[in-house]
């Protein structure tokens, strides 16, 4: 009764005998949990990226620019460039800014740097 291969059968237990007598269906219910945690594992990684960056959009202050800083970091894939501009803001406190090349370049220590509620990137005050 809806036996797959010489003998066996599909059911609860996915146990599943070829011709040749090898067990599939415990392997294939093996991938497919392997398969089901990576798929799980990338997408936290994936929600916990983009809370970082909704946070980091949603924050708001003014200050002074008090320290810039170009880190060169090796990957196994090749190089990355981290932009950061340190800013001391108008209630004292030290927020550190990941920034693109662009935004980085366009600022110095001293000047004034606003950041919006819902922006990216910091802009002149």
């Amino acid at each position: 009764m809806g036996g797959s291969g010489a003998h066996g059968h599909l059911g609860f237990g996915l146990k599943c005998v070829t011709m040749d007598g090898v067990e599939t269906g415990r392997w294939r219910a093996v991938w497919l949990l392997i398969i089901g945690a990576v798929v799980v594992a990338w997408g936290s990684l994936a929600v916990i990226w983009f809370n970082g960056v909704a946070a980091t959009t949603a924050r708001q202050f003014t200050g002074e620019v008090v320290d810039r800083a170009h880190r060169h970091v090796t990957l196994t894939t090749g190089m990355r460039h981290d932009y950061l501009l340190t800013v001391r803001t108008d209630d004292g406190a030290h927020i550190t800014c990941d920034v693109n090349a662009a935004v980085f370049e366009h600022f110095v220590v001293g000047d004034r740097i606003v950041k919006h509620a819902g922006r990216r990137w910091p802009e002149p005050a």
